[in-house]
């Protein structure tokens, strides 16, 4: 039993042996140095008189399942990272990630339940970073680096859970598509970090602007962006358009090079997803992408909405 002994004492894990009325028959130095909250010396007493905090806990029916009907058992920490009051290396006072496993020993006809203690502190700690990194890295897969909306990608997904609520629910859903007009002579005239600063200004202000919680902004590529609006109809939508390339020509950016106006303009489309067709996310995008191109065909700086073969412009008060 020496020898055994021996080898317990020098193993870099905890062993905490019980007998069948779980009186601690024995502890390794390992678990005596992390046990900083209590009496080192803890053999010959109840387990759970030292820690009466685990009693109905799980590691004490595991103790009873080990004891009782020789059944081992294996505590995760991520169910239970401190069952026993364990610090970290030294003087630390940061709480020990626990992997716990509870055994039955047999000797003698005498039953004993070893528990087994692992920090799995480090292990623990890198999980959560890379977990944190995970979703961050997730979150840039989605959103677009200079503005901080939402990328094409998430736009996709976006649009396919709206269509889909609007179907179970019987409600409308509108979709803009709007771009800055005349955007790349401003970027050779003015320089692409001019160019950058002038999509910023723009995604601010309409993002200020759309205030329920529903409507998603989201950039579908270069000075292209589109504006999901669930229970919207057509003319609302196209009447939210209209304020909102109303506020971007009074933001009066200057636009040396623009054929709509001397100030930075945008022209949008709108559509509106056709329930009763059942229409698809790709046919409803392609009409809203077809609106705003007769809005540039017709001069830029304006509004064009359609809706069952039919092309909408604002509510005069809007106009």
């Amino acid at each position: 039993m020496q020898l055994f002994e021996k080898v317990l004492q020098n193993l870099h894990s905890g062993i905490l042996i019980l007998d069948s009325n779980l009186t601690i028959s024995f502890t390794n130095h390992w678990l005596e140095a992390a046990l900083q909250d209590k009496n080192p010396a803890i053999k010959g007493y109840s387990f759970l008189d030292c820690f009466p905090h685990l009693k109905d806990s799980r590691l004490h029916a595991a103790i009873n399942d080990s004891l009782k009907n020789n059944l081992p058992s294996f505590l995760s920490p991520g169910l239970n990272r401190y069952p026993l009051p364990l610090y970290q290396g030294g003087n630390s006072r940061k709480p020990m990630d626990q992997l716990i496993r509870v055994s039955p020993i047999i000797n003698a006809d005498q039953t004993y339940c070893m528990i087994e203690v692992s920090d799995v502190s480090t292990m623990v700690q890198r999980e959560l970073v890379l977990n944190a990194m995970t979703k961050k890295f997730s979150g840039l897969a989605l959103t677009d680096e200079l503005t901080n909306v939402a990328n094409r990608r998430q736009f996709n997904i976006m649009l396919d859970q709206e269509i889909h609520y609007a179907s179970r629910d019987g409600k409308p859903l509108s979709l803009i598509f709007l771009d800055i007009d005349s955007f790349k002579p401003y970027n050779d005239t003015l320089g692409h970090q001019s160019g950058d600063l002038c999509l910023i200004q723009v995604i601010n202000a309409l993002r200020k602007r759309l205030r329920r919680g529903g409507d998603q902004l989201a950039r579908y590529g270069g000075d292209e962006f589109c504006i999901i609006l669930p229970n919207t109809s057509i003319q609302s939508a196209v009447d939210t358009a209209e304020s909102l390339r109303i506020l971007i020509q009074e933001l009066a950016i200057p636009h040396p090079d623009s054929d709509a106006a001397e100030c930075v303009t945008i022209s949008i489309g709108v559509a509106c997803w056709n329930r009763a067709n059942v229409e698809s996310s790709s046919s409803l995008v392609l009409r809203a992408d077809s609106a705003l191109y007769r809005a540039k065909q017709a001069g830029r700086n304006r509004v064009v909405g359609h809706d069952s073969d039919k092309w909408i412009k604002p509510s005069p008060a809007q106009e």
